[in-house]
């Protein structure tokens, strides 16, 4: 089941499910559809994305409690930015923002600040993007202050949406500072 969360491999993906439905493991199969959904997402493989979203959107994810709900909702509407559905991408963004902080998972909120700072940027609300990756800055800071290995502290500096919010911030300065000249 570890094996299966860090990289996308078809065949360890279908083994972990086969091992979670052989044990009756319902939300352990969903977790291998969920991991393999960020892998997609964090290697690129967006094909792939569409097919693994698809297959986890029958799920209520608001209904129950679950420490991964936050996670997965954000991955969703990731997913669903990816296929061009802002309104399905702004509802789960909402369950997953609820959920993160109802139960204080800074590392999502920071996901979910990212996120809305795209869906912000892709509708043309350049300060309401700002603003949202400033927040989302803010609380990646806190985290990554709290990372006493310099090799964890580079990692998390590393990660795909740690580089998407640098690289917006850079963009929306100078695309700000441009407009009010």
């Amino acid at each position: 089941l570890i094996a299966a969360r860090v990289q996308v491999d078809d065949t360890l993906a279908d083994e972990a499910a086969a091992l979670a439905d052989r044990h009756h493991l319902v939300r352990e199969h969903r977790l291998v559809q969920i991991n393999q959904l960020e892998a997609c997402l964090e290697t690129g493989l967006t094909d792939r994305v569409t097919e693994l979203a698809t297959g986890l959107s029958d799920h209520d994810w608001e209904s129950q409690e679950d420490i991964e709900n936050a996670r997965t909702t954000c991955l969703l509407a990731e997913a669903a930015l990816l296929q061009k559905d802002q309104e399905r991408a702004r509802h789960l963004l909402g369950v997953a923002e609820r959920s993160a902080r109802s139960t204080g998972q800074v590392f999502e909120m920071v996901r979910v600040a990212a996120i809305a700072a795209r869906l912000e940027f892709e509708r043309g609300a350049y300060e309401a993007c700002f603003t949202r990756v400033k927040e989302a800055m803010g609380l990646a800071r806190k985290i990554s202050d709290n990372l006493t290995d310099p090799s964890d502290r580079q990692l998390f500096q590393k990660l795909r949406m740690i580089q998407y919010l640098g690289a917006r911030a850079r963009d929306l300065k100078a695309r700000l500072s441009g407009s009010r000249k």
